[in-house]
């Protein structure tokens, strides 16, 4: 690619420089794209500049990095193109744009947010290269190359068992159930590689047009889009196992035929919701299995789950929201164009930051900014770039640090996809523009006062938009498609589930079929043991010290799972925060009470006349409970931040000692082939990395009530004899008299009797909430020991399996020995398959 580095602040200049090369660009017609050499935001500079609508339009510009760490430019065949790049333009110089999947960046460092800064500027440039850490990298090498061997791998795994299972035995019938056992459990293991649940959560407050957005990845559209319905509950998508559509929803079944059927059904569910105030205006979740016709759709095989906006009333969406945060390997939050970023949308963002960072899911965050069609009726500048760069800038402001934004136009899309599905309309799929425009006239003229025409109208002008704005004048649907930015964010959003999110679940996996591997291929050793008649005391003694070694390494391990400093510091945090919401629900409660002496005071005689009659519940202010809930929450998603980090410092303290086991093995190994000359006694270890699966560590909601809190406040208002009470009788007519001192000793008297209620309240609920994170760390504790106990109790049973085995008559080991060699022909494929794999390792 071409690259033009622009100083910025010389913006006349600038304005210059960028009019000739792109000038240069539409004649040549080779790819320019331009970096910004100065700090100032890539939006600050574009609204600098003297374009045109056309050049703004055109424009590609990102900020240049320079690269403080090693930096390597690969191809996907890991050849290395330039081993210490140093900036951000020596990558865009050394690709070509037509060939741009065939290349990877990778970044020797670990701060994650140099990453999404790199694929951030990359995005601005339409540079769609691989970018990722070297620990990545090596991670991605071995999961691609078992994912490209899996479907012979499970082959080899089910033809070995059924061989096996067909060996006929006569005293060793446990011995061979045992083989079988090991290669099921493989079995199960592959299983659950293929089973893997990937979840696409799409948010966004009202309006964004996320259903539009769901229904560009579905393919079809099952997601109502109309403006004045909002979604008020969770649909969950999931493809369907035979070719029919169905509908699970308050727990019945139902079919469809067409998506237009279910669509209907569940708009009409939506409206009835709409009106239903006594539910909160909510419905249960639906879950739709959808028949999926495109079959190149790689989002068939993930669950696609359409949320609630969280600024529907009397709904508590975003409690459902934090769920699907926590739930999902990748989250889509839909911003609209033509309204920037909303405070409901900044609020909400604020909100959901801490469980994003609770969760560690904030490198599985996507913003999109949907209608950029609109942009085109914008009286502001026409570049995509200046509005993204400038919400990724404010976004920063949030907290929102490496966070990836793209553009989109999800009506585009979806418009330019179903066209040519319209009957008639089948003309429409053509690579032909001039043919497509006569095809759309007549179309047009067919669906006069037709709703079809809104579909027909919008094709036509973003067609002629194209050519008006951009210079493109041989558009087809595919171009429409491709402008639209929705192909770039499906690719995107599968990239960050598929290489992403989903290394650990094949990490761990993986690791638990090598342990069986290596318990199989262990049990093959029985042929050496033969020569050890003589040795056979010798060696259990020697076995069983090596026992003893792994026991004390394993309780090594579990003395360092201990969450006590982390434990302290959390009761601590709750225990400032319950002080601190005291005196807020106290100074609450004096505002509240001072506003209505307040009010009292200015009313006239009518409505004194109403008072002396008595309060209405319905007339004392609710507190709100709104900044108990976020202090608590703040300081819980600190908590699981920071136990994030410690389990972090856990799995590789795990790993250390998993070596060190492994190397205590391995000299054992050569031990018995120096002392015993056992030359072909090889025990076999796993390879692939130790590593703890994450349990949900803290699942209960922050144990405050706010409708019980205001229970307690009006209590301690109307209690007998109290405050407002006391403020009826001192009514006189249309006068106002009162002694200040009683008044305020009476006032004193209210907050005195509900400050020691909310103490009590707030005592009994941090106390349950300390217990809760009590059991959770025990709960936790409990979970990382067993997963402890089983990775060396894995290597244990190697050595229990050699003892059983030493202890064998010469005729039982014959035997055995007689049925391993069968195991071990019958083996041999999935053998070299898995080897291959440990050697990717």
């Amino acid at each position: 690619m071409k690259v033009e580095r622009i100083k910025g602040k010389e913006y006349i200049e600038d304005s210059s420089i960028i009019k000739d090369t792109l000038d240069k660009k539409r004649r040549s017609k080779e790819e320019y794209v331009f970096i910004l050499q100065d700090d100032m935001p890539i939006f600050e500079f574009i609204e600098q500049l003297d374009l045109s609508g056309y050049y703004m339009y055109i424009l590609k510009v990102a900020k240049e990095i320079e690269f403080d760490f090693k930096v390597s430019l690969k191809t996907d065949e890991e050849q290395v193109l330039k081993e210490d790049v140093e900036t951000l333009s020596e990558v865009i110089e050394e690709v070509d744009e037509d060939n741009l999947e065939q290349y990877k960046l990778v970044l020797y460092t670990e701060d994650k947010d140099v990453v999404s800064d790199v694929i951030q500027q990359l995005i601005y440039l339409d540079c769609d290269i691989d970018v990722l850490l070297k620990e990545e990298e090596r991670e991605r090498k071995l999961i691609e190359y078992f994912k490209r061997e899996f479907n012979e791998l499970e082959k080899a795994v089910k033809n070995s068992r059924s061989e096996i299972e067909e060996i006929e035995v006569e005293s060793i019938e446990q011995e061979k159930e045992n083989i079988i056992n090991i290669l099921a459990s493989i079995e199960t293991n592959l299983d659950e590689v293929v089973n893997r649940d990937l979840r696409i959560s799409v948010m966004a407050t009202k309006k964004a047009g996320k259903s539009m957005v769901v229904n560009s990845f579905l393919g079809e559209e099952y997601a109502p889009t109309s403006l004045e319905l909002p979604t008020p509950n969770t649909c969950i998508y999931k493809q369907g196992k035979e070719n029919e559509i169905t509908l699970r929803y308050n727990e019945k079944e139902k079919k469809f035929n067409t998506p237009k059927k279910i669509k209907k059904f569940i708009h009409k569910k939506f409206k009835e919701a709409q009106n239903d105030q006594e539910n909160g205006y909510a419905l249960d979740d639906m879950e739709i299995e959808y028949e999926n016709k495109d079959k190149e759709n790689v989002f068939s095989n993930y669950t696609i789950i359409d949320t609630p906006g969280p600024d529907l009333a009397g709904t508590e969406h975003k409690d459902i929201a934090y769920k699907w945060i926590k739930n999902s390997d990748v989250v889509l939050f839909v911003v609209d164009y033509t309204k920037h970023l909303t405070d409901n949308e900044e609020e909400f963002l604020k909100d959901i930051k801490k469980t994003f960072e609770r969760y560690d899911k904030f490198h599985s965050m996507i913003i999109v900014v949907n209608k950029l069609d609109q942009m085109y009726t914008s009286e502001e500048s026409k570049s995509a770039i200046r509005f993204l760069d400038y919400l990724r800038s404010r976004l920063k402001d949030l907290g929102y640090e490496g966070i990836r934004i793209l553009g989109t136009s999800a009506l585009q899309y979806f418009y330019a996809l179903k066209a040519p599905q319209l009957k008639g309309c089948e003309g429409l799929d053509t690579d032909d523009n001039r043919e497509l425009m006569d095809n759309l006239d007549m179309a047009i003229a067919d669906y006069i006062g037709q709703k079809e025409m809104t579909l027909l109208d919008f094709i036509e002008g973003q067609l002629r938009k194209l050519k008006r704005f951009h210079g493109i004048r041989d558009a087809t649907l595919e171009t429409l498609k491709k402008e639209s930015g929705m192909i770039r964010l499906k690719e995107f959003t599968n990239y960050i589930a598929t290489e992403k999110a989903n290394t650990e679940s094949y990490k761990a996996l993986m690791r638990k079929i090598d342990e069986k591997f290596s318990e199989l291929k262990n049990k093959l050793l029985i042929s050496q043991l033969q020569k050890l008649e003589d040795k056979k005391e010798e060696l259990e003694e020697k076995i069983d010290k090596l026992i003893e070694f792994f026991e004390d390494r394993k309780k090594a391990i579990q003395e360092k799972v201990s969450f006590q400093e982390i434990k302290s510091e959390i009761e601590g945090d709750i225990e400032r925060t319950k002080n601190f919401v005291a005196e807020e629900l106290k100074d609450g409660v004096e505002f509240i009470v001072e506003e209505e002496i307040k009010k009292i005071k200015k009313e006239n005689s009518d409505k004194l006349q109403q008072r002396k009659k008595g309060y209405n519940k319905a007339d004392i202010i609710p507190f709100d409970m709104k900044i108990i809930e976020n202090r608590f929450n703040n300081v819980l998603g600190e908590f699981e931040k920071d136990l994030n980090s410690e389990l972090d410092k856990k799995e590789k303290e795990l790993q250390e000692i998993d070596i060190e086991i492994q190397n205590k093995i391995k000299e054992f190994n050569q031990e018995l082939k120096k002392e015993y000359n056992l030359e072909e006694f090889d025990i076999v270890l796993p390879k692939l990395d130790a590593s703890f699966s994450r349990p949900d560590v803290f699942q209960d909601k922050i144990p405050f009530d706010s409708n019980k809190l205001n229970q307690n406040l009006r209590e301690a208002i109307e209690k007998k004899d109290g405050f407002f009470e006391f403020i009826k009788r001192i009514f006189r007519g249309e006068k106002w008299e009162v002694n200040q001192d009683k008044l305020r000793d009476k006032k004193n008297e209210l907050l005195g009797y509900y400050g020691g209620k909310a103490d009590a309240y707030t005592e009994e609920k941090t106390a349950k909430l300390k217990n809760n994170v009590t059991i959770s760390l025990e709960n936790l504790k409990e979970d990382l020991n067993k997963q402890t106990n089983e990775i060396v109790e894995e290597y244990k049973q190697i050595f229990e399996n050699i003892k059983h085995d030493l202890r064998l008559s010469k005729k039982e080991i014959d035997e055995k020995v007689e049925f391993l060699q069968e195991v071990e022909e019958k083996i041999s494929e999935f053998e070299i398959l898995w080897n291959d794999i440990r050697i990717q390792k």
